[in-house]
């Protein structure tokens, strides 16, 4: 938006305009978009054989660890370029000391990243997304949609009826969907 004269600054200050979010989570997304991998080839065979195992039927988890700072992130990064080729569904989400106290926030959190697109504008398309890629997963999980939209804030989807069970029963529910997905 050009320079701008600040009270106490010799120099104008640089304005920017917010169009649309870009996606970016963070900045160790934003500074690892692109640059040389180097020295994580071995880790990187290891997740890609869990990964064949997986779609072998034998379920499998995988937890990195470590220093801050030591690639974690660049590792899975670069790990789920491999995957762009495969058909799969991918979600990601992450936690953060300051939602210790929000149950299934990292959850949450990837399904809102999974199903919504940068600039989104409408909720409803969020919706659909959102039922469309549960019912390609499991078909059997169409019964989570409700759940699953409730807590990431949506609008009920048309053709399912209003929620009425205890905050206990919704999260067992969602717990169940969440075991189904692979199933």
């Amino acid at each position: 938006m050009g320079g701008f004269a600040m009270k106490g600054l010799v120099q104008a200050v640089t304005l920017y305009r917010v169009r649309q979010a870009t996606g970016v989570r963070d900045r160790l997304q934003a500074r690892s978009e692109g640059g040389a991998f180097v020295g994580r080839r071995a880790e990187l065979g290891l997740l890609t054989e869990q990964w064949r195992c997986a779609q072998r039927g034998t379920g499998r988890v995988v937890l990195i660890r470590g220093e801050p700072g030591i690639g974690k992130s660049r590792l899975l990064r670069e790990f789920a370029a491999t995957l762009q080729p495969e058909v799969h569904t991918w979600i990601e989400g992450f936690c953060a000391p300051f939602f210790t106290n929000t149950p299934f926030f990292p959850l949450i959190e990837g399904f809102e990243r999974g199903f919504a697109k940068p600039g989104d504008k409408s909720r409803a398309a969020v919706v659909a997304r959102l039922r469309r890629s549960l019912t390609d997963l499991a078909p059997r999980l169409d019964y989570a949609v409700p759940i699953i939209a409730e807590m990431l804030d949506l609008p009920l989807p048309s053709g399912y009826a209003p929620i009425l069970l205890s905050p206990d029963q919704k999260r067992r529910r969602f717990i169940e969907a969440i075991r189904r997905l692979d199933t």
